[in-house]
């Protein structure tokens, strides 16, 4: 309901009308007079102590202003436009201090907690599997030839020189 009001040509209503739920932006629209008790001073300082009521208010004063010549907008009204639509509020906001580190210092942690699990698997883990001993490996080698695998590089060509599938 509320983005179909916002006109094509007016990309920074609709960045600010993204920002609002259709039951506020209902809200809003039912009382216009909480615009003109709003005021546009100093919008950044203000905009996220504002009610809900109170932002959808301003939005709408700003897109009925905005759909008129924008040379008689006033500087407030350039400024609050610029600020809803492009500032640093909601998911645009700063991280927290030190937010970047506790990040980097979590995934040292998973890191570091996975190779240490890895570390302990192959000490408790006992013998490997089979097929990493000598003989299984000699024996693949044996089996391969046998196969005639590949004939023209490999294992089971005349003039092979490799250790073929002997790891050790």
């Amino acid at each position: 309901m509320f983005r179909a009001a916002v006109s094509a040509r007016a990309p920074l209503a609709r960045r600010a009308a993204s920002t609002l739920t259709a039951d506020a932006a209902h809200a809003a629209a039912a009382s216009p007079a909480a615009a003109s008790r709003t005021a546009l001073a100093d919008i950044p300082a203000r905009w996220t102590q504002l009610a809900q009521q109170d932002r959808t208010a301003v939005v709408e004063s700003l897109l009925a202003a905005q759909k008129n010549d924008w040379k008689t907008m006033s500087l407030e009204q350039k400024k609050a436009l610029f600020y809803i639509a492009y500032g640093p509020h909601g998911p645009r906001e700063r991280l927290p201090k030190g937010f970047q580190t506790r990040v980097f210092a979590g995934v040292v942690g998973v890191i570091a907690a996975s190779g240490a699990m890895f570390y302990w698997l192959k000490t408790v883990g006992g013998a490997g599997v089979p097929t990493t001993t000598q003989e299984w490996q000699e024996a693949a080698n044996e089996y391969a030839k046998a196969q005639n695998g590949n004939p023209f590089s490999g294992v089971a060509s005349p003039d092979y020189k490799g250790k073929g599938h002997i790891d050790q």
